[in-house]
């Protein structure tokens, strides 16, 4: 559905050196064994502290476009846990156990955060995420099939701002390393429609018992 760009699916085509892109050519790889994570549950585990991959080429998420992005992990932290980034100016992250954070820089850097009075991600127990922005810049976060209503500590939920994805686990190829597993994750360059959101998020629960 959509216009799929990446998707790295569970169980098919991984290994701790390269996740093969079910839809493209897009693979994530790790040629280093020092900086390879580990193959769990059909998906792999990042250590939070070297572990990391980069994709063979990039996907460009350009300015003033939409975007939806899916994801079912299972995080061992919950403090600047980069997920996809490109710089240290354009990522997107689970930033506490209260705030996600999105930063793009195409256009002039600007931050997003969603953030929740109460936490939204746990440790330890898969979670279903989509965040997706609609080509006026207004962005939503779903956690396992739920809205997150941006409460105080939010800011700039509207970002236009494009930016590309170049590492799976890590901003910049240097900090902020992702701490726990990615069962799965794919991306689109538009934003899904209801029912195909729903149909996504649904999926990824199924499969994931969550």
């Amino acid at each position: 559905v959509g216009r799929l760009s990446l998707w790295l699916q569970n169980n098919k085509n991984v290994s701790v050196s390269a996740w093969l892109d079910s839809y493209g050519e897009i693979d994530a790889t790790q040629t280093n064994a020092s900086y390879q994570p580990s193959l769990s549950e059909g998906g792999l585990v990042f250590n939070g502290t070297s572990d990391y991959m980069d994709f063979s080429s990039s996907v460009g998420l350009e300015e003033d476009t939409a975007f939806s992005i899916g994801a079912a992990v299972n995080l061992a932290g919950l403090t600047n846990e980069v997920l996809l980034s490109d710089s240290s100016s354009e990522f997107i992250e689970f930033m506490t156990a209260k705030k996600f954070r999105f930063k793009g820089s195409q256009g002039g850097a600007l931050t997003t955060i969603i953030a929740s009075e109460s936490a939204i991600f746990t440790t330890g127990s898969n979670m279903a995420i989509l965040f997706e922005r609609n080509r006026t810049g207004e962005t939503a976060l779903y956690v396992n099939g739920t809205l997150v209503n941006p409460q105080v500590g939010s800011q700039n939920t509207t970002n236009t701002r494009g930016w590309d994805i170049a590492n799976l686990g890590i901003r910049n190829d240097t900090d902020r390393h992702f701490d726990g597993t990615v069962l799965e994750l794919f991306v689109h360059t538009t934003k899904l429609s209801d029912s195909q959101r729903n149909n996504a998020i649904n999926y990824l629960m199924d499969k994931f018992n969550i």
